[in-house]
C-alpha cells in the first residue's frame, strides 16, 4: 500500500553482529597418541588412535572395536601404550599373514644362503610351518602357537632333532621380521624347543671301515673309491663330489679341496666355497687310495671314449656314467647297500666315514694339529671337542705309559 513505510526489524542485524562477533571455532587436528570413541552402530563402539607415521610417511591411524564403550576405552588405552613403548608394528605388516611372510622372506634370504640350505628351509616352510601357522596374522602370533606347532609335530612321528630345526628356521625368519619392523619381538624366543637326549654316535671301528671297503671293492661298488678316499682323508661328501681331476695328483699323492659340491639341479653341478677358510687344504693319500683312484680314473676314460660329447664335460672324479654329478640321494642309497653287504648297522652315516678316519688317527697317536688340518676344521679346539672321546682314550694310554716308565713294563 503506497504511503506505508516498512519497519525494518532491528533483530537481524543484531543476531549478524552476534555471529561475527562471536570467536571462530579452532579445528581440532588429533595430533599423536590423540584419539576418539563413538558408537560406531548400535551395539558395536569404536575407538580410534593415530599411533604415529608409517614407513611410506602416511599417518598411520589404528581403529578398536568392543561391544561396550568402556572395553574399546580399554583396547584404546592398551593400542596407546604399546605405541609409545615401540611395541606396535607397521600397520601394512601387521595385517599380513605369516605364509605371506614366510614367502616373502625366503625370496629375500635366496641370494645370502648357500642354495642347499635355502632348499632345506624352503622345504621346512612348505611342509610345517606354513601349513600349521600360515594363517595366523603374523602380528596376532603368540608363542602358544608356536608350542603347539612343536607338541603338534612330536605326537605325529617326528623327531626332536627334526622339530629342533623347526624351531632355528621358524626363529631365523622372525628375527628378520623384527629388523623390518615388522613385529616388536620374535615370539620364538618364548619357547622352548624339545630337549634333544644325548647320544654320543659311535663311529665305525678300523675293522668295520676294513670290511665296508673290502665287501664294495668285491661286490665292483661303482662308488667303492668314493668310500676309500671318504675314510682315507676325512673330507666331507659335499667336498668329495666337488673334486675334478686336477685336484688330484697321483704322482704325488695328494689331493686337493677347492671347492663343495652344493646341488646337482638338473645334472648341473653347483660349486660353492668350502665350510670355513681352513677347509681350503691339501691332504696326502695313502697307497691304497692312489691305486684305487688310478683304477676309477681308467673305468672314467672308458665311459667317456664310449660315450664321446654325450659325456658331461665337468671333469668330475666322483661322477655317474654319463659325467654329471650324483644326487645326494643316489649315494646315501648306494651307502645303505655297503652297509648291508658288510653286515653293517644302516644307522650309519656317510658322515661317519669322517668321524671314524679322526678316531682311527687320534688312536694313532696322530697328533692333533694333523688331525685338525687334515679334516678342514676351523680350529684344533673343534677338533677337540668333536673327538673328546678319542681323546679320553688317549689319555689313558698316556697314564698307563707313565705307569710304565716308572715302574717298568707291566
Amino acid at each position: 500500500m503506497e504511503g506505508t513505510v516498512r519497519t525494518v526489524s532491528q533483530e537481524a542485524p543484531m543476531a549478524s553482529s552476534a555471529i561475527a562477533s562471536a570467536p571462530k571455532r579452532q579445528a581440532h587436528k588429533r595430533g599423536d597418541g590423540e584419539g576418539s570413541i563413538d558408537e560406531f552402530k548400535p551395539g558395536l563402539w569404536r575407538g580410534r588412535l593415530m599411533v604415529g607415521y608409517a614407513v611410506d610417511g602416511k599417518p598411520d591411524r589404528r581403529a578398536v572395536y568392543g561391544k561396550t564403550r568402556a572395553e574399546v576405552q580399554r583396547k584404546v588405552a592398551e593400542l596407546r601404550r604399546r605405541a609409545s613403548t615401540g611395541m606396535l608394528g607397521d600397520a601394512t605388516a601387521e595385517r599380513q599373514t605369516v605364509a605371506a611372510f614366510l614367502t616373502r622372506w625366503l625370496s629375500t634370504a635366496r641370494g645370502s644362503l648357500r642354495p642347499r640350505t635355502w632348499q632345506r628351509y624352503d622345504e621346512v616352510t612348505r611342509l610345517h610351518l606354513s601349513p600349521a601357522l600360515g594363517r595366523q596374522k603374523l602380528s596376532a602370533l603368540r608363542p602358544s602357537d608356536v608350542q603347539r606347532l612343536y607338541a603338534d609335530k612330536l605326537a605325529a612321528g617326528l623327531s626332536p632333532l627334526t622339530v629342533r630345526y623347526l624351531h632355528a628356521v621358524l626363529h631365523r625368519a622372525l628375527n628378520q621380521a623384527v629388523r623390518w619392523a615388522d613385529v616388536p619381538r620374535n615370539v620364538a624366543d618364548a619357547v622352548d624347543p624339545p630337549a634333544m637326549a644325548h647320544t654320543e654316535r659311535r663311529p665305525p671301528t678300523a675293522s668295520e671301515v676294513a670290511r665296508l671297503l673290502d665287501t664294495a671293492h668285491a661286490a665292483g661298488d661303482d662308488l667303492a673309491t668314493l668310500w676309500m678316499v671318504a675314510v682315507y682323508t676325512g673330507c666331507r661328501l659335499g667336498e668329495l663330489l666337488g673334486l675334478t681331476w686336477p685336484d688330484i695328483d697321483l704322482e704325488a699323492g695328494t689331493l686337493t679341496v677347492r671347492r663343495a659340491l652344493l646341488a646337482a639341479a638338473g645334472g648341473i653341478p653347483q660349486f660353492g666355497d668350502t665350510k670355513t677358510q681352513r677347509s681350503r687344504r691339501t691332504i696326502s693319500l695313502p697307497g691304497e687310495a692312489v691305486q684305487a683312484l688310478r683304477e676309477h680314473r681308467q673305468a672314467q676314460l672308458g665311459d667317456r671314449l664310449r660315450l664321446g660329447p654325450e659325456y658331461a664335460a665337468y671333469d668330475l672324479v666322483f661322477a655317474t656314467r654319463l659325467g654329471t654329478p650324483f644326487l645326494r640321494r643316489n649315494i646315501l642309497r648306494s651307502f645303505k647297500a655297503a652297509l648291508r653287504r658288510a653286515s653293517l648297522s644302516e644307522q650309519v652315516r656317510v658322515h661317519d666315514l669322517r668321524h671314524a678316519a679322526a678316531t682311527i688317527l687320534r688312536s694313532a697317536h696322530v697328533d692333533l694339529k694333523t688331525v685338525s688340518e687334515r679334516l678342514g676344521h676351523s680350529s684344533i679346539r673343534v677338533t677337540a671337542d668333536v673327538y673328546q672321546h678319542a681323546v679320553s682314550a688317549l689319555d689313558a694310554d698316556a697314564a698307563m705309559s707313565v705307569q710304565r716308565a716308572i715302574r717298568g713294563a707291566g
